[in-house]
């Protein structure tokens, strides 16, 4: 019912995006791209790439006029025969992930490349220093477009900016974001790397990616499976953790946790415990703690008021605390015996960072779809495949601290030699070597793009009541504001 409701809305705003395409209004048709894309993002409708508005926004982008004159937005030379990089972010974050893994890339330079980076959609917001600082720091441009300027202009510019002074595009950008696929919607000029930072959701641009850069083999054989990929090549994410500043029992004081307890840990947004059919992370996790009596749990990103942990949290006797969103996590991984991969939507991220840090990592149960777990690294116990399975494993880890050290510290070194600087260098420069030469357009093969699974079923029902489509509402709401009313 509910995937039925999103796709009729993504009809309905296809059709006024080919309207406003007839009587050649592109910059409205591009406004209407936009909420079409936030609609396919914050309300699944069962797919995860768009042919008919990769090919609308692909003929946008053949009528596209580009300035004659050279453009204000100029990039730096090369530094003899160093690469350069161009970075396109639609909105950089102080906490976005996409935004530090910007970064990351930039900061880990080849030698002799220059990296620019250029924000689409800033808006006035501010833009954290560091990443200006990465750019700058290989002798690259930062470039941040001005509030208010048409879309259109603004894809205009992207194209100039990168057939005058790029060698590579790599795109970061968000998944409703439509301009870079006009602005890249024709042959020629550099190839494009799609970075898939948000590999559970939609997003524009399959149409112009030369290769769409995963991180994990799940998320590379989901975009050849539901994403129209032409080309998919993986690199290993650069992970840099930062060395606790205090010890173990020093963080379990400031928290106030007895230092003889097991302090177990979780890390992750709050809609990704929300239970769906099987899966109930907090009764399964709630039952063990409740059976230890020198045990806690962590929860980050959950406030206290969530309905769905109130009986878990009863039962355990204040033995799990709901800590809510966190700007300083430190003192979590430094109290941690034991990381636990939130469910039914993994902590990928938090789970690596954890693991990196030497913090034993338990894997969540087996997830709907591999993209939405961690992978498996070499050392790590194997994947729960039942509720009974899985509350027998954590009580391993509770009950055995010497054992979870040795596992801890197996675990990193397995998970540090993926993800080191050497790795990620060794790996990025194969694939200058052998990957895309010149920029081409078109979708790949995905004959089983639009078949509905589970996963489907589940994202958009939890979109639809863990506020993410609240997002949405808002979002109509402006364009209706600065449209005059026909987004409804």
């Amino acid at each position: 019912m509910i995937l039925e409701e999103n796709k009729a809305r993504i009809r309905h705003l296809l059709d006024f995006c080919l309207e406003s395409y007839n009587r050649s209004d592109l910059e409205r048709m591009l406004r209407y791209a936009s909420l079409l894309g936030s609609s396919a993002w914050f309300a699944h409708a069962g797919f995860y790439a768009h042919p008919p508005m990769e090919r609308l926004l692909s003929q946008a982008a053949a009528k596209l006029k580009v300035p004659n004159r050279r453009s204000p937005w100029a990039l730096p030379g090369a530094a003899g025969d160093g690469r350069r990089w161009l970075h396109v972010l639609s909105t950089a974050y102080p906490t976005g992930g996409h935004t530090r893994l910007a970064e990351r890339w930039m900061l880990g330079a080849l030698p002799g490349e220059r990296h620019s980076c250029v924000l689409l959609h800033q808006e006035g917001l501010p833009c954290p220093d560091w990443l200006v600082r990465a750019a700058v720091s290989t002798g690259g441009a930062f470039h941040i477009f001005p509030p208010g300027v048409p879309y259109l202009d603004k894809a205009a510019w992207l194209r100039q900016m990168a057939y005058e002074g790029a060698d590579v595009v790599v795109l970061h950008a968000h998944p409703d974001d439509p301009v870079p696929s006009v602005a890249f919607g024709i042959p020629g000029g550099p190839p494009v790397w799609i970075v898939n930072h948000a590999a559970h959701t939609f997003w524009y641009g399959p149409n112009i990616a030369d290769t769409i850069i995963d991180f994990r083999e799940p998320e590379a054989a989901f975009s050849y499976r539901r994403r129209y990929a032409k080309r998919v090549d993986t690199l290993p994410m650069p992970l840099k953790p930062r060395p606790l500043s205090a010890d173990k029992a020093e963080f379990k004081r400031r928290l106030g946790i007895p230092a003889h307890w097991t302090t177990l840990v979780t890390i992750a947004s709050s809609y990704k415990f929300v239970p769906f059919g099987g899966y109930h992370f907090p009764a399964t996790v709630g039952d063990v703690v409740a059976r230890h009596g020198d045990c806690a749990l962590l929860v980050v990103g959950v406030y206290p008021d969530d309905p769905h942990w109130q009986e878990a949290v009863a039962a355990a006797g204040g033995r799990i605390r709901l800590c809510g969103v966190q700007t300083d996590v430190e003192p979590y991984y430094g109290a941690a015996d034991v990381f636990l991969e939130s469910f039914p939507f993994g902590s990928i991220t938090a789970a690596m960072d954890a693991a990196m840090l030497g913090i034993p990592v338990m894997l969540a149960l087996e997830p709907l779809d591999p993209i939405l777990g961690l992978s498996r690294y070499p050392g790590m116990m194997p994947r729960p495949v039942s509720i009974e399975q899985y509350r027998e494993q954590l009580a391993s880890f509770i009950r055995q601290p010497v054992w979870r050290h040795e596992y801890g510290r197996t675990v990193m070194a397995s998970v540090a030699g993926r993800h080191s600087d050497a790795s990620w260098k060794e790996q990025l420069r194969q694939l200058i070597a052998q990957g895309p030469k010149a920029h081409a357009v078109g979708l790949g093969d995905s004959p089983r793009a639009e078949a509905e699974t589970e996963l489907d079923r589940y994202w958009a029902q939890m979109q639809r009541f863990d506020g993410t489509f609240g997002i949405l509402v808002r979002k109509f709401e402006q364009f209706n504001r600065e449209f005059g009313g026909s987004g409804s």
